[in-house]
């Protein structure tokens, strides 16, 4: 097959141009993912920051809220009732009102004295002093801590009358339904973790599924966590962010922002369908034009060989029709030349042999 001039011409054309366009395709679609993943890291940035703030501004709505809910005059006529079942009755009521999904009464000394998670326990310490402490210089304080093997976010205010007389400590549990709030906000999957020292990251709340939560089991703890870019492999890899919650706890907690890197690059595939149409569309037209040009050179070549064939069987009457301006005219002419010359030594030979 390849014997021939003229495939030969067709095949080194066509192969030439998909070799341009396979390399050209590979280098668009390297830039399409390293423009993906730096697309995705300027989001994570700014979601951080966007994260952050909605936290914040969480947490003084809660503070707020909670401040209002302080000064209530029923609810501080039923803590100055010292009766349990008053106050938590009274605890769920306004607790309802801001849903509030626990709440407790802490004395003074540090001590739950209701609680609307478990009515019926005895008194008993606060677990988290430290936050009482921050509310007691700052009028109210928040933190995410974890509580029966959940995350809540959980919001300390005084009981004035005028003087501090108790602490009211309401909680709002870190669930899905948050996790999701905050990806409408800031376009990112989130996710809350907490772990310890030698053991795995818990999934605490997520906008991921099942799948996509068990890579946090390769995630390092902190600080490495907060060095760790990149997780997963292929379709499933994720760029992400982790950054420590503050908290008053033992084990550490963590919030997650992250993207689908195969998400990110699908929006450059628009980009790549049309560099492949584009492709196959000049595939056509050089494997058109590479027939053209080769039959442009093989046609009159053909020709040439033709004459040249009729010639050494002896038969010179035929002349090259070929007027060109390129080097096969040239060659065209010189062969009628040749033609010319051999038929007329011929015929002075036969001359000479012929007569005396």
């Amino acid at each position: 097959m390849l014997r021939s001039l003229r495939n030969r011409i067709i095949v080194f054309f066509v192969a030439l141009l998909v070799l341009v366009q396979v390399v050209a395709f590979l280098f668009v679609n390297a830039a399409n993912s390293s423009n993906a993943r730096h697309k995705i890291d300027s989001e994570l940035d700014v979601g951080e920051r966007i994260f952050a703030r909605l936290l914040e501004q969480n947490r003084d709505r809660l503070s707020q809220t909670a401040k209002v809910m302080a000064a209530d005059y029923a609810l501080r006529e039923a803590i100055a009732s010292d009766d349990v079942a008053t106050v938590i009755s009274a605890l769920r009521n306004h607790g309802g009102r801001i849903n509030a999904n626990m709440m407790m009464l802490v004395s003074l000394d540090r001590n739950v004295v209701a609680d609307t998670f478990a009515a019926n326990t005895q008194p008993h310490a606060f677990q988290f002093p430290a936050l009482i402490d921050r509310a007691a210089r700052q009028g109210g304080a928040s933190s995410i801590e974890l509580l029966n093997g959940d995350a809540y976010q959980l919001v300390v205010v005084p009981v004035l009358a005028p003087l501090p007389t108790a602490w009211i400590v309401l909680g709002f549990v870190v669930d899905d339904a948050l996790a999701k709030e905050l990806r409408q906000l800031t376009a990112l999957e989130v996710s809350f973790l907490d772990g310890e020292p030698g053991h795995h990251w818990r999934v605490l709340a997520s906008t991921l599924g099942d799948k996509e939560v068990s890579m946090f089991a390769s995630l390092p703890p902190l600080p490495n966590a907060q060095d760790v870019h990149r997780l997963g492999k292929g379709d499933g890899e994720q760029q992400l962010r982790v950054f420590p919650l503050e908290h008053n706890g033992n084990k550490t907690l963590v919030a997650v922002l992250q993207r689908s890197v195969a998400q990110a690059v699908a929006s450059f595939d628009n980009l790549s369908n049309t560099l492949i149409a584009l492709g196959l569309m000049s595939l056509l037209l050089s494997i058109a034009g590479s027939i053209a040009i080769a039959m442009s050179v093989t046609r009159p070549i053909s020709e040439l060989s033709s004459v040249a064939q009729r010639i050494q069987e002896g038969d010179y009457t035929d002349t090259v029709a070929i007027v060109r301006n390129d080097e096969i005219g040239v060659l065209a002419t010189s062969l009628n030349h040749m033609r010319k010359g051999i038929a007329a030594r011929e015929q002075e030979i036969l001359r000479l042999a012929y007569q005396d």
